[in-house]
């Protein structure tokens, strides 16, 4: 039916296509990763110390404030929609936060440098990020982050079970592709 010459033309063809099909998911995914600075939000909470006593407090600060902001920013469907939402929500995220610590907080977003961390297997590069930060009482002590949008770190709380996003899918939505 086949002889070895349409064979080998056929194997030739699919080796072709193949190979156009993994540069793209490549390129797709390099330009994702070249712009992930630019489309996150981070979440950084700062302890007044590194004391027990001041470390539980932060992590009773992150739980309130993720379990407010969760239903809020899984809504985000862009940056500045998520960074929209956070702004319209600083004194109340700062009501949570000092009612919470029971001490002064200071809450805002701004562009601040991180190093180079690795959430759930997802690199991110040093660098200057938008970010959410809450720094209690001096904010001196060790810290907790994570990322706002795409929204990576948030339970709800019915449910308390993670929320995953697929990047490669996240980013087809966001160039409209999706």
């Amino acid at each position: 039916m086949f002889d070895n010459n349409s064979l080998l033309k056929g194997m030739i063809c699919l080796k072709k296509i193949l190979s156009v099909i993994f540069v793209i998911i490549t390129l797709v995914l390099t330009c994702f990763n070249v712009n992930a600075k630019s489309d996150v939000v981070r979440i950084h909470i700062r302890a007044n110390s590194n004391s027990e006593g001041d470390q539980q407090v932060k992590l009773l600060v992150r739980d309130e404030i993720n379990e407010f902001l969760a239903p809020l920013l899984v809504q985000a469907k862009t940056k500045s929609e998520a960074e929209s939402i956070i702004k319209e929500n600083i004194p109340r995220l700062e009501e949570i936060a000092r009612s919470t610590a029971k001490c002064n907080v200071s809450v805002e977003l701004k562009q601040e440098y991180f190093p180079e961390k690795t959430y759930n297997q997802r690199v991110y590069p040093e660098g200057e990020y938008t970010a959410l930060i809450i720094s209690i009482g001096s904010g001196q002590g060790r810290n907790w982050w994570c990322v706002a949008f795409p929204a990576m770190c948030y339970t709800t709380s019915k449910e308390n079970k993670p929320q995953y996003k697929w990047f490669f899918v996240e980013f087809l939505e966001r160039i409209g592709v999706l």
